[in-house]
């Protein structure tokens, strides 16, 4: 392949760079003559990828601070909030809120389980503000209200 060849391959790749679905390639040795060819589908579009590892990065933030969706979506690199919430229910299929709660509680399942803390300090540690709020969401997740998980763990 000459200068030219590999010139124009560049150029029609950069044009359609977004709806790249497959990499081709292949392996050469010392000598570089190729050993083996292969095709590797992607499955998605490469702005399907970004998207996917920018929502990543936003449930890393949701899991991890208490900032607020607008600087989340900021700090992922979306344009707006707005876009930012409707591909974030586009990749885990739940709004960001929702993810957000569900996580929260979660984690207050595993501490209810494994610590002897109250139901209200662990609505409290894990973002909650309103204990009737976290039991209400409690129970809607798991079936059981919280203090019944507690007491449940307790006699076993």
């Amino acid at each position: 392949m000459n200068e030219r060849e590999i010139g124009e391959i560049r150029r029609r790749v950069r044009r359609d760079r977004s709806n790249m679905t497959a990499i081709y390639g292949c392996y050469v040795n010392e000598n570089k003559e190729i050993i083996s060819q292969f095709k590797q589908s992607t499955g998605i579009t490469v702005m399907n990828y970004i998207l996917k590892t920018r929502i990543i990065s936003a449930t890393n933030l949701l899991e991890s601070t208490d900032l607020p969706i607008g600087e989340i979506s900021e700090k992922c690199g979306f344009s707006s909030t707005a876009y930012f919430c409707r591909v974030f229910k586009t990749v885990t299929q739940k709004a960001a809120m929702e993810y957000l709660r569900d996580y929260r509680i979660d984690i207050a399942d595993i501490m209810l389980k494994n610590t002897g803390a109250g139901v209200s300090e662990i609505a409290e540690q894990c973002g909650f503000d309103d204990t009737n709020y976290f039991c209400r969401c409690y129970k809607l997740r798991y079936g059981v209200s919280p203090g019944r998980r507690k007491t449940s763990k307790k006699e076993k």
